[in-house]
């Protein structure tokens, strides 16, 4: 195991065994969420929003279903026994063994926002960090940066007959997340935020 004292993202990541395509994910939400905050005032809370992202699918092994390779159907099953097959709190127990509880709290508040139906309740109660995760993460799908409306459409072809909350308040989120930034926040997109990925990758915790 990796001392704390000398820890990048990259040997998180390789300490658990994350799938490249879930390593990606997360660099891309990441990515998204570091060129929206590089203009904020208050850099601690920018960091933590960008960290926030890059933890906030560590325990997405546990709902894999369709895996073909004998290596990672192997460490899928590894997995399940050590933290359960429920993904958000394979995250929360992961972090938790990281030391990271802070980081628990926040993934916490924005899973949370998906029981909600009205943008405004979620703009009220939720913190920048959160904000940014849930913001951040409407705009990867399996392939790359996308729109948030492109995102939405993958969502619902994904889960048919799921009632997407993003549907109702998506719109709005991405409004008020303009209002915290000068970039344009709709024309992030895949060839902006992978240069962004060695530099994520070599984050000191």
């Amino acid at each position: 195991m990796v001392s704390l004292l000398q820890m990048k993202t990259s040997d998180i990541y390789k300490q658990y065994k994350l799938m490249p395509q879930l390593i990606k994910h997360q660099l891309r939400v990441a990515g998204v969420t570091k060129l929206i905050t590089k203009s904020w005032d208050d850099s601690v809370l920018a960091n933590k929003a960008v960290r926030a992202c890059l933890l906030h699918d560590m325990g997405n092994m546990a709902k894999f279903t369709d895996l073909s390779d004998p290596f990672w159907i192997e460490e899928q099953k590894i997995f399940w026994e050590k933290y359960g097959q429920e993904a958000h709190e394979a995250t929360y127990s992961i972090l938790r063994e990281l030391g990271f509880e802070e980081y628990v709290d926040i993934l916490k508040i924005e899973s949370s926002c998906y029981d909600i139906k009205n943008e405004k309740l979620i703009l009220e109660n939720i913190n920048k960090p959160a904000l940014m995760v849930l913001y951040s993460d409407l705009r990867v799908d399996l392939n790359g940066v996308v729109t948030l409306y492109e995102r939405i459409k993958d969502l619902i072809t994904r889960y048919p007959g799921s009632n997407r909350p993003e549907t109702v308040w998506g719109a709005e989120l991405e409004r008020y997340v303009q209002i915290l930034t000068p970039i344009k926040v709709t024309e992030i997109n895949e060839a902006m935020v992978k240069p962004i990925f060695d530099d994520l990758l070599a984050l000191e915790w």
